[in-house]
């Protein structure tokens, strides 16, 4: 069976038509941990179940990738580039920045853009987290498999021009387009593979941008229940039957 979580269930769905589609094995898709009792494939649902647990992904996994901070506090020590997340009051210094209401939001959910200190104090509570706001000028969508890219996406905006602190977000008008010349991505290729140095997912979406300030690439979040289509699904498919998942 594959454990999705709601939001991502449609999702599951997809995933499962093309593992059947790639193996001919038709597997169930529940949200419900407790009616597992055969678990092949996590996507984006950590609860504990009672059978023989998956390392496709492991519930440890889904729990740093389901929350931005602890995404951080994991690859920050090793020098990657990630949002530092505070709960101080900052200085002038420090805008524009971004209010962080949730750490387990998606779609830009409980985002506040603050340009100056009336911005912040306006929206702040000292429960949430602040955090600089980091501009690339190119953002990317990457379905990581093992330690490999198995598909680019860049965020492309359908308006004519963007705004000065943007946000990318289906809801800000943006959509995915796939990129073929993974030949001109070395730098973001080897990047993923340190990634997965310290990342412990066998499958996730990774979102990066490129900074032109300092020439590196910037990583904003990993999801181990990614948005997929029917092109996505069967790579994945492919990569988990090549894994020997469903033996």
């Amino acid at each position: 069976m594959i454990l999705s979580y709601r939001l991502g269930y449609s999702c599951a769905c997809i995933l499962r038509d093309a593992i059947e589609e790639v193996t001919g094995k038709r597997l169930k898709v529940t949200c419900h941990p407790e009616r597992i009792l055969k678990l092949y494939i996590r996507y984006g649902n950590s609860d504990s179940v009672s059978c023989n647990d998956t390392e496709y992904n492991s519930p440890d996994f889904i729990r740093i990738a389901a929350h931005k901070l602890r995404f951080s506090q994991l690859l920050q020590p090793h020098g990657f580039d990630v949002p530092i997340f505070k709960q101080d009051i900052p200085t002038n210094d420090d805008f524009p920045l971004l209010i962080r209401q949730t750490m387990t939001g998606f779609s830009a959910a409980g985002i506040v853009i603050c340009r100056n200190m009336d911005d912040f104090i306006s929206n702040w509570n000292p429960r949430h987290y602040w955090t600089k706001f980091v501009y690339t000028s190119r953002e990317y969508r990457v379905q990581v498999l093992g330690n490999k890219v198995g598909r680019l996406f860049r965020k492309e905006c359908r308006n004519s021009v963007e705004d000065d602190l943007p946000v990318r977000n289906s809801y800000a008008g943006y959509h995915y387009s796939l990129r073929t010349d993974l030949g001109k991505f070395d730098g973001l290729i080897e990047l993923v593979n340190r990634v997965s140095e310290f990342l412990p997912g066998k499958f996730y979406g990774l979102d990066v941008g490129w900074r032109p300030d300092t020439r590196n690439y910037f990583l904003f979040e990993a999801n181990s229940g990614y948005g997929v289509n029917i092109n996505s699904a069967l790579a994945l498919a492919n990569y988990l039957n090549e894994e020997e998942v469903f033996n």
